[in-house]
């Protein structure tokens, strides 16, 4: 497998200017302890979609609620547990779609969610395509509610409930050369991504 040279990544960062940096706007440098080695990073793209303050926000008034309802003998008549419920499914499912939905792009891999990519996972002519890459079939299956079975011709980066179910998210699409299988991925900056992601790619192959 031919994976970035973080080597090259570095060496631009310390002799060029940001304006002529291949990744300009998101190049960083991080590091990642790997048992006793630690190791340079170039992160070259992120979202970060956790929304911790909404979920814990949520689940405080949850638990606020069910308070007032004990406290005050059930002035609610038992509806303020109820709602409690439904606020509490409201925490997981912000807490879900934003852990489903963060990534990562470094100069090795590419994570998304419960998954991680490396370049070789990926077929390089097919490269980075907009949703119109989809057939019919495959795009009912990114837009269903329903998970999206194993055996389907696609596969939902970050979990099968890791959709655009917001306003603002946009579908790239690649393609995994062992089996042609498509790879979605949601993000809420296509214009950004997919050409880091079709540098990425590139530069892998050099």
């Amino acid at each position: 497998m031919a994976d970035v040279n973080v080597d090259i990544f570095l060496e631009r960062a310390r002799t060029t200017d940001r304006a002529s940096c291949s990744f300009p706007q998101h190049f960083v440098v991080t590091t990642l302890d790997v048992g006793l080695e630690r190791r340079v990073l170039a992160v070259l793209y992120q979202e970060q979609e956790t929304k911790t303050r909404l979920t814990y926000g949520l689940v405080g008034l949850a638990v606020a609620v069910v308070l007032i309802e004990v406290v005050t003998g059930f002035v609610f008549n038992g509806w303020g547990i109820i709602a409690s419920v439904f606020l509490l499914i409201a925490a997981a499912v912000v807490f879900s779609m934003g852990r489903y939905n963060e990534m990562r792009l470094t100069d090795t891999t590419f994570r998304v969610g419960r998954h991680q990519f490396v370049t070789s996972d990926f077929d390089r002519d097919f490269g980075v395509q907009p949703k119109e890459a989809l057939s019919d079939r495959e795009l009912k299956y990114v837009l269903s509610p329903l998970p999206v079975p194993k055996s389907a011709p696609i596969l939902i980066a970050g979990g099968s409930w890791a959709k655009p179910e917001l306003p603002g998210y946009d579908l790239l699409v690649l393609r995994m050369p062992a089996t042609d299988k498509k790879v979605v991925v949601v993000t809420r900056d296509e214009a950004t991504l997919a050409p880091l992601l079709r540098r990425w790619l590139e530069e892998s192959a050099g």
